[in-house]
């Protein structure tokens, strides 16, 4: 884990299994998502060593080790449910290939940017598997159902220009630009009112289960606390003030 001013960035580090997922990488970064809570940390950044995000789980070592159970799998899945839900903005950073649990544990990121040798995948069809990681719930969310079977079913990879496309990365750009451009969205989300940063990240994942009543009633609640908070009021006065002289068009 680097922290940079209010950014963290963690870094899944075994670059000669394409940073695959051992059951104490699991761990790992369940331990560093409840740091990250803890502290007073503004952005994460989630990416990979070397020339790779996530190529998934070490299906080979995690079977030698007898960790293939469903109490284990429980545990391992209630990662994405807790970086999905991490209050504060996360970012994906993706080079080369990001497949099965890597996949998912991108998109489970309120965005994901990559370059332009990115590589999506959900392999797991490929290894005689369903899919798991919370993929079956994330990847339709994310771009379209026709998509999401058509990933699923085949298992095929996608590469970067149709990963943005498709909704799966939010920005595709060339592999010496990709540091300054997370870099540079991670600051921005740094510097904008963090207490309206983590009621809008709720509320549109409350509003990806729910009625559209439901989200208008809890939007309601959550406009009606901040517009009364003395952080907000001030920023109002200030917006007012800047823009006074300014006429409706």
């Amino acid at each position: 884990m680097q922290r940079v001013d209010d950014v963290v960035t963690a870094t899944i580090c075994r670059p000669h299994r394409k940073n695959a997922l051992l059951p104490e990488s699991i761990l790992a970064l369940d331990h560093l998502l409840t740091d990250v809570t803890a502290s007073d940390a503004r952005v994460l950044v989630l990416t990979g060593a070397g020339g790779d995000f996530c190529s998934g789980a070490d299906l080979r070592e995690i079977a030698a080790t007898g960790m293939d159970s469903p109490e284990w799998m429980r545990s391992a899945a209630s990662l994405v449910v807790r970086l999905a839900e991490l209050p504060i903005p996360t970012i994906a950073k993706v080079r080369g290939v990001a497949a099965g649990a890597g996949c998912n544990l991108a998109i489970a990121c309120d965005f994901v940017i990559g370059d332009t040798t990115a590589r999506f995948s959900e392999i797991f069809v490929k290894r005689g598997v369903a899919v798991d990681f919370g993929g079956s719930w994330l990847l339709p969310r994310v771009v379209s159902v026709q998509a999401a079977r058509r990933m699923l079913f085949f298992g095929d990879f996608v590469d970067s220009t149709e990963a943005c496309q498709l909704g799966l990365m939010s920005v595709e750009c060339a592999p010496e630009e990709l540091d300054d451009v997370v870099d540079d969205w991670a600051a921005r989300l740094a510097g904008l009112p963090q207490a309206a940063l983590v009621h809008n990240k709720r509320l549109v994942l409350q509003g990806l289960s729910g009625s559209l009543a439901e989200a208008v009633d809890r939007e309601i609640d959550v406009q009606s606390e901040l517009l009364n908070s003395p952080e907000v009021r001030e920023q109002m006065r200030q917006f007012f003030s800047k823009n006074a002289s300014d006429e409706p068009r």
